[in-house]
């Protein structure tokens, strides 16, 4: 059984189509990581990653890289995709197909590390002494965190990881940082100020809680998507092949005529 023509140009425009939206969506999975681990876009005002120190698992800074990486990836691989689906080159369809399964597969495996980051209830905190000790030592020694963390309790209206007591045994003149009071631009000295009476610890639990589950449902719906590009992709080079295979068939049954002709006209 052949395929015609119509059917090879209607799979033929709809990897087209497929591989374009997977440059679109390769898209999404660079700028997402982006958006969440720097200030550029200021979607946040303050560095996520920064943060998730106080975090005792790495599987979100994990997962995001895998999101970045294949984004990159996918990007490529998307134009390529356009091209092989264009000019039907059988290798290029192959190598695509093998190259988005691999995608597919890390893809899938950032969601399932999310999820596991996630579990439940929310992100797993360490354990409160070590969380309070790390925001001692480093709210001084790194200043990027000191700038995400001040960021953050300026938005969400906390004070320290539990409460402000835990800016308290920290080597400086103040006792806990300005973006601590209720009104920074008072001009009492930062220990009369009205602070924050609660810590971040809920607030940052549950926002990085959603953007896991943000990262998880990008990553998911990507790998469902992938599922049909290689379906597609498969079925294009199986065309193809059936093309190629009619056309060797057709020229042997040339030369088959060409050699009964041949031996006719010697035997006449």
């Amino acid at each position: 059984m052949t395929v015609n023509s119509s059917s090879r140009f209607c799979v033929q425009v709809v990897t087209g189509i497929l591989n374009f939206l997977f440059g679109v969506l390769s898209i999404g999975l660079i700028i997402w990581p982006i958006l969440i681990g720097t200030e550029v876009f200021d979607i946040y005002d303050y560095n996520l990653f920064d943060l998730t120190a106080v975090i005792e698992s790495p599987l979100l800074l994990i997962a995001c890289g895998i999101m970045l990486g294949t984004g990159v990836i996918a990007m490529v691989v998307s134009i390529l995709g356009c091209i092989g689906a264009c000019v039907m080159n059988r290798l290029l369809l192959a190598t695509i197909s093998v190259v988005v399964i691999f995608i597919f597969l890390a893809n899938f495996t950032g969601a399932i590390l999310v999820a596991k980051y996630t579990g439940t209830d929310g992100p797993n905190f360490t354990e409160t002494e070590t969380a309070t000790t790390y925001l001692q030592v480093n709210y001084n020694s790194s200043e990027r965190f000191a700038s995400a963390f001040d960021k953050f309790q300026r938005q969400n209206g906390c004070c320290g990881f539990d409460s402000k007591k835990d800016f308290v045994s920290q080597p400086q003149n103040l006792i806990w940082p300005r973006s601590c009071c209720e009104n920074e631009n008072d001009s009492k000295p930062v220990e009369e100020c009205i602070t924050f009476n609660t810590g971040c610890r809920s607030p940052l639990r549950d926002h990085l809680y959603q953007v896991s589950l943000i990262t998880a449902a990008s990553l998911v719906s990507v790998s469902t998507f992938e599922l049909s590009l290689i379906l597609s992709t498969v079925l294009l080079l199986r065309i193809k092949r059936k093309d190629e295979n009619k056309l060797e068939e057709e020229s042997e049954d040339e030369e088959s005529e060409e050699e009964e002709q041949e031996a006719i006209g010697f035997y006449q």
